[in-house]
C-alpha cells in the first residue's frame, strides 16, 4: 500500500475509481459492501468480536481515527451488546443507509486524493461528481486483491477484507478481464461479513425483482 491511511470504506471508494484515472462511479449496492467494510473496521479495531457468525460489541467506548466509525458503532442493533451478539445481517442492514459512503467520499476530497466538481444537469438539477486522476492508489489496492487472490492464507486480515467485500460488488472492474463468477464467489465464502453482504444483496436483488 502507499502512503495514504485510509479506512475500508475509503479503500472501496479507491477501487471505483478507473484505472487510468477519471469519474469515480459507484457499482449498484455499493452501501451494502461499504456496510460491511464499517463492520469490518470495527472487528479489525477489537471493538466488535464476531462470534459464530454473530457479531458482539465488546468496546462500545471506542474512539476511531475517523469520526464516521466512531458514530457507526451506536447505529449497530441492540442486541450486539448482548452476550449472544447480534446476527450479522442485522448489522449490515442496520449500518447501510443511504449515501453511506459520503462521509469517507468528504475525507478523500479533503486529503486532495478526490476532485469534487457541482455541476447542474439540464441547468435545472445540481450534481455532485467525484474525479481521480492518480494512478499509484488504485495500482496498490488491486495489488493487495491479487495476493489474496493467489495466496489466501497468508494475505493480511485487511487485504482479506478489502478483497472479499470489493467482490462482492464486482470490484476491482478490469473491465473484459473480469474474475470467473466462481472464483469471486469462493472468496466471497471465506469471509463472514463478505458473505453476508453477498447475501443482502442477493435479497435486495430479490425484492426488485
Amino acid at each position: 500500500m502507499s502512503d495514504l491511511t485510509t479506512v475500508l470504506p475509503e479503500d472501496l471508494l479507491i477501487l471505483c475509481t478507473p484505472g487510468g484515472g477519471g469519474r469515480i462511479r459507484l457499482p449498484a449496492y455499493f452501501d451494502y459492501a461499504v456496510a460491511g467494510a464499517v463492520l469490518a473496521e470495527l472487528v479489525l479495531a477489537g471493538a466488535v468480536r464476531l462470534d459464530s457468525g454473530r457479531a458482539v460489541l465488546i468496546d462500545p467506548g471506542h474512539v476511531f481515527p475517523h469520526p464516521a466509525l466512531t458514530e457507526a458503532v451506536s447505529a449497530l442493533p441492540p442486541s450486539a451488546t448482548t452476550p449472544r451478539g447480534a446476527s450479522l445481517s442485522s448489522c449490515i442492514q442496520r449500518l447501510r443507509r443511504k449515501r453511506a459512503a459520503q462521509p469517507y467520499l468528504d475525507t478523500l476530497v479533503a486529503c486532495g486524493e478526490f476532485l469534487c466538481i457541482r455541476v447542474r444537469v439540464l441547468g435545472i438539477f445540481r450534481v455532485t461528481r467525484y474525479f481521480y486522476f492518480g494512478i499509484s492508489e488504485r495500482r496498490d489496492r488491486c495489488a493487495a486483491i491479487s495476493v489474496v487472490m493467489h495466496s489466501p492464507s497468508t494475505a493480511h486480515r485487511r487485504n482479506r477484507n478489502l478483497a472479499t467485500l470489493a467482490a462482492t460488488v464486482g470490484l476491482p472492474d478490469h473491465g473484459s478481464r473480469r474474475l470467473p463468477r466462481h472464483v469471486t464467489r469462493d472468496l466471497i465464502r471465506t469471509d463472514p461479513i463478505a458473505t453476508a453482504v453477498a447475501s443482502a444483496i442477493q435479497s435486495a436483488r430479490g425484492r426488485k425483482s
